[in-house]
């Protein structure tokens, strides 16, 4: 996957802390340098959907961005898919079909609980 695909879904997250009034944001797998220092301005909430075993961007990477989110107090839901490679969600959706399912069922949930929420 080419790298400006991959931090395109970081940059989706980092929407969420520009005071752009979003009901929230949900990606999956996006390096976290990407959203930067941007962790105290988050202003909507988040959903990020990870893959355990992506070689693009370390599962350390979205700890640290976690823990950055806790400091600040900021809403947001982050699930791991334990030996799910990167692009599990659409290159390799039909290896990983019970985790899509399950992805597509919180990315539901997600927007029925946020989605009335913006301006």
């Amino acid at each position: 996957m080419p790298a400006c695909r991959t931090g395109r879904v970081a940059h989706s997250w980092r929407q969420a802390a520009t005071g752009l009034d979003l009901a929230g944001a949900i990606g999956f797998y996006g390096p976290p340098r990407f959203f930067g220092d941007a962790t105290a301005a988050l202003s909507a909430p988040l959903l990020m959907l990870l893959a355990g075993d992506d070689v693009a961007t370390p599962p350390a990477e979205f700890q640290a961005l976690a823990a950055g989110f806790d400091r600040a107090g900021k809403e947001y839901e982050l699930h791991v898919y334990d030996g799910a490679p990167h692009s599990f969600f659409d290159v390799a959706f039909g290896d990983w079909a019970r985790e899509c399912a399950d992805a597509w069922h919180r990315i539901l949930s997600f927007t029925s609980r946020h989605g009335g929420e913006a301006a």
